[in-house]
């Protein structure tokens, strides 16, 4: 799918795939309440349809899929998986200049897809599938307009053991429980637009938030917060250039947003809401595109998507637990850094 002017030619997409996921689930608190749900990690390669300048993809990450009608077995399911990829060829500027796409080796990985079932023997069922795929290195390495595909699928779904039941959903006791939470990261991109310059520095992006956390039945969280960032590369460019010191190198920003929790894992997603980022005026005059909306959206706005995984089971409701976050931060859906995160939260109620 061509996301910018010039975009090289290719084929099809194609490829397989073997995805593995456990189904002796019960004392999960979240498969009691979504018994017809799947989570598990999807391996595939992919030939891109040009050899020459996209090469091959190899994804792993983890998937969860939930039929699309709740009270009833459905023949129809929606899948998300989020992880990373490998890229055979990428952008170099002595080798391959036309694939601006993919600036580097590894990039993220996602899906997102609608699955179709029918069951053919006691331990077979048949998949086809319509599904988004894409591929990002989150501005780690410029040029990075990322690589979209469209694809179908079709597969076999085998069971090794007892086929998971069909049963209607468990009925939970419903609750709802506080926490703070502090988290402490460090990010990684390089300064410059999404195609370029190419080959500048790589600099690191901290970042210190607190959020209140509110957990619905086990298994949702709404949370609100804070988060301040320093930007190394602003603080270089504010340096080098000997701006106004009024201009700095911090971002301060709102967010607000929603986990969903599979057992140690929670899917992570943050709309956020830049409060105080004076740079990025400079920034988008060097590196956008001359349009005072666009800026403002880049400005204002933002979000974090990823992965938190817990010590202990959120469900479980811990006095205390720790997680390890890794997220793709973005502003208006343009990538900005990716970051690993260090958590801590104590339960308030």
């Amino acid at each position: 799918m061509p996301n910018y002017q010039d975009y090289p030619s290719s084929g099809l997409l194609h490829g397989m795939g073997l995805s593995i996921h456990p189904t002796d689930t019960k004392d999960k608190i979240w498969q009691k309440k979504y018994p017809n749900a799947e989570v598990g990690l999807f391996t595939g390669f992919w030939n891109m349809g040009n050899d020459s300048i996209f090469g091959n993809e190899i994804a792993v990450y983890p998937y969860v899929q939930f039929p699309l009608k709740k009270h009833r077995k459905s023949p129809l399911y929606m899948r998300v998986g989020l992880g990373a990829a490998h890229f055979s060829k990428h952008y170099t500027i002595d080798k391959n200049i036309h694939n601006i796409a993919v600036g580097s080796s590894f990039t993220w990985a996602f899906e997102g897809g609608l699955y179709w079932k029918k069951r053919l023997s006691d331990n077979v069922d048949l998949t086809l599938s319509g599904k988004y795929l894409h591929g990002s290195n989150g501005h780690t390495q410029l040029p990075n307009f990322g690589v979209n595909s469209a694809a179908l699928g079709i597969g076999l779904q085998f069971y090794s053991n007892q086929r998971p039941s069909t049963e209607e959903k468990t009925p939970l006791i419903r609750s709802k429980n506080h926490y703070y939470q502090i988290k402490t990261g460090i990010g990684l991109h390089e300064f410059g637009g999404t195609i370029g310059p190419v080959g500048g520095s790589k600099y690191g992006v901290s970042s210190i938030a607190a959020y209140r956390n509110i957990q619905f039945n086990q298994r949702n969280r709404l949370k609100f917060g804070l988060i301040l960032r320093k930007y190394n590369s602003y603080a270089s460019y504010i340096e080098s250039h000997n701006l106004d010191k009024k201009i700095t190198p911090y971002s301060i920003s709102f967010a607000l947003g929603h986990e969903f929790i599979l057992g140690h894992v929670g899917l992570d997603v943050d709309g956020l809401l830049h409060l105080y980022k004076p740079f990025y005026r400079i920034y988008f005059d060097e590196y956008g595109i001359d349009n005072n909306v666009l800026f403002l959206l880049h400005r204002w706005l933002g979000a974090r998507i990823g992965l938190n995984v817990f010590a202990l089971p959120p469900s479980h409701n811990p006095k205390t637990n720790v997680l390890l976050g890794v997220h793709l931060n973005t502003n208006n859906g343009e990538a900005d850094f990716s970051s690993i995160t260090l958590g801590i939260e104590r339960l308030i109620r």
